[in-house]
C-alpha cells in the first residue's frame, strides 16, 4: 500500500524533531567534554573530540534511519619509552611542581617526530600562544672553572648550570659569562668563566633526562639555574619547555617557575 505524500512529510518532520531534540542533549554532552580537555594530553584530547564526533554522528544517522559504515582510523603513535616509564616521569614532574606550591601547569604529550618539525606545527601541538613561548633547557659548562669548582654546590660559582632560552632566540655567551662573572663580584677573572654545551652523556647524568626531555623538575642533583630575561617577561606568561621526556612537554606560567625553581634571571640571548 502506497504512502501518501502528506503521510511521507509527517514522517520527515518526526524524524527531523527527533533529530533537533537530541541536539539540546548533545550541546551538554560536548560541554562536558570540552571541560575535560583542559587537563588531558593532546593525544587525549584528539581521542576525546573524534569519538564525541562519531557519537553525534552516529545518533543523528540513526534518527534519520541511515546506515553508514564510518572507516577505522590508526590511532596516534608515540615513541621513546614504554607506558609505564612515561607514566613515571609524567608523575614525578607532576609530583615536583605540587611539591613547590605550583598551582598552574599542564603536561602535554606530542608525538614521536615533534622535533622533526617545524615551530609552528610544534606550537599547534601544544597549543602554545606563539612560537616565541616554546623553550629548551640546555646544560652548560664552565670549562675554565677555578680548580677547586668542580660541582654545583656554590650556585653563585658552579661547574654547571642549566640555561633556559628560547627556541628562537639565540644564547649570547659572553652575556651569560659577563653575568656569572658579575655573581662573583669579580673575585675571578673573567677568564674563569668559559661557557659551552655539555657533552649528552654529562647531561643525562646530571639531570637524569635524555636530549630533547631535559626539565627542572625532577633534575638528579641541583644545578642551579639561569633564565632567559625574555621569558621571565613574556607575555602571556605561560611558557613550554621539555617535560622529563622527549614526547612530554611542560607548560608553566613564568611568575610562578621564578618562584618554584629561584633561577637566576638574565639577558642571555641574542
Amino acid at each position: 500500500m502506497s504512502v501518501s505524500a502528506g503521510c511521507r512529510w509527517e514522517l520527515v518532520e518526526q524524524r527531523q524533531k527527533r533529530v533537533l531534540e537530541s541536539l539540546a542533549g548533545y550541546e551538554a554532552r560536548i560541554t562536558e567534554i570540552t571541560s575535560l580537555l583542559v587537563t588531558q594530553t593532546r593525544g587525549d584530547r584528539l581521542k576525546s573530540r573524534q569519538n564525541a564526533l562519531i557519537e553525534i554522528i552516529t545518533r543523528h544517522q540513526r534518527a534519520l534511519g541511515i546506515d553508514v559504515q564510518v572507516p577505522r582510523r590508526k590511532p596516534l603513535t608515540y615513541g621513546h619509552g614504554s607506558t609505564e616509564d612515561f607514566a613515571t616521569t609524567s608523575k614525578k614532574v607532576e609530583d615536583v611542581l605540587v611539591s613547590r606550591g605550583v598551582e598552574t601547569f599542564a603536561l602535554c604529550r606530542v608525538p614521536s617526530d615533534y622535533y622533526d618539525q617545524p615551530l609552528e606545527y610544534r606550537q599547534e601541538c601544544i597549543n602554545a600562544s606563539s612560537v616565541h613561548h616554546l623553550c629548551k633547557s640546555m646544560v652548560m659548562e664552565n670549562t675554565q672553572a677555578p680548580d677547586h669548582v668542580i660541582d654545583c654546590s656554590d650556585p653563585k660559582l658552579a661547574k654547571y648550570y642549566l640555561v633556559i632560552v628560547q627556541y628562537t632566540a639565540k644564547l649570547n655567551q659572553q652575556k651569560l659569562q659577563s653575568f656569572l662573572h658579575g655573581l662573583n663580584n669579580g673575585t675571578y677573572g673573567k677568564k674563569k668563566f668559559h661557557m659551552r654545551l655539555a657533552p649528552p652523556e654529562v647531561s643525562q647524568e646530571l639531570t637524569g633526562y635524555v636530549h630533547g626531555a631535559v626539565t627542572p623538575p625532577g633534575m638528579l642533583t641541583d644545578i642551579p639555574i639561569i633564565l632567559s630575561q625574555h621569558i621571565a617577561e613574556i607575555s602571556p606568561d605561560f611558557f613550554w619547555l621539555g617535560g622529563g621526556d622527549t614526547d612530554l612537554k611542560l607548560g608553566m606560567r613564568a611568575p610562578e617557575f621564578v618562584s618554584a625553581f629561584k633561577p637566576f634571571v638574565c639577558d642571555c640571548t641574542y
